[in-house]
């Protein structure tokens, strides 16, 4: 019996380490498409900013056939900074017509928390940068195409602020708006990308359970280490 309780004793780190192993960090697949400038600049993405609200939309490709499940973006809230979560927001692509926003292929609406990303920028006052997260409809589509994405906020219920899509500066980018979501087309401009990544599907790994055996283990080891502690106590 000594011996056991010797051995379970030095299986108890061991015991921890695969445990560890087994149910360590949740590997997390990366972005199918992934547009992160340095954010300098910023442009309106909201129902409730004039009189009609407005938006704009960004053009993308993917390298290969894919299924969009989520998307991340950023942005910030200009008036008093003070934003009001959750926050809705509608995730819409579109398909492409003559190098703007075309037909509808999915538009998703979410209530989401934006985090604040630790940046600012300063106009007049400092507005926090901040990160959204969601999942979308999933969107099929196909590599080498040029699609649109873009995010539409709702602050109606937040009377002081409203919502802007981050950018930064690129000469070879090219974007389209709409200052009017009743009556106005989609102007084309350049010069400007936005911040957003999109992940596929599924892309999400689940986490590891041990086996049940790994779980014995460990609590076989874990008493072994205590009954070894109290003898030396003991014997002290």
């Amino acid at each position: 019996m000594t011996i056991l309780l010797r051995d379970l004793g030095r299986l108890a780190l061991p015991g921890l380490v695969s445990l560890h192993l087994l149910i360590g960090p949740v590997a997390q697949a990366a972005p199918i498409f992934s547009q992160t400038p340095t954010v300098f600049s910023w442009f309106t993405a909201d129902r409730d900013t004039g009189p009609n609200g407005g938006r704009a939309a960004d053009e993308f490709q993917l390298a290969s056939d894919a299924t969009i499940g989520s998307v991340t973006w950023r942005g910030l809230f200009t008036g008093t900074n003070t934003p009001m979560f959750p926050l809705d927001f509608d995730l819409t692509f579109y398909d492409d017509n003559g190098g703007e926003p075309g037909a509808v292929l999915s538009n998703t609406a979410v209530s989401v928390t934006g985090v604040d990303t630790g940046i600012d920028l300063t106009s007049g006052i400092a507005f926090d940068v901040y990160e959204f997260t969601a999942a979308t409809t999933p969107t099929a589509l196909i590599a080498n195409t040029t699609y649109w994405f873009s995010p539409l906020a709702d602050t109606s219920n937040d009377s002081d602020d409203n919502w802007w899509w981050a950018n930064g500066q690129t000469q070879s980018a090219s974007y389209a708006f709409r200052t009017d979501l009743i009556n106005g087309p989609w102007v084309q401009s350049s010069f400007s990308e936005f911040y957003f990544e999109l992940d596929e599907a599924g892309a999400t790994n689940p986490v590891p359970v041990p086996e049940p055996a790994t779980v014995g283990l460990l609590g076989l080891g874990l008493a072994g280490l205590g009954l070894r502690a109290r003898r030396r106590r003991a014997a002290a």
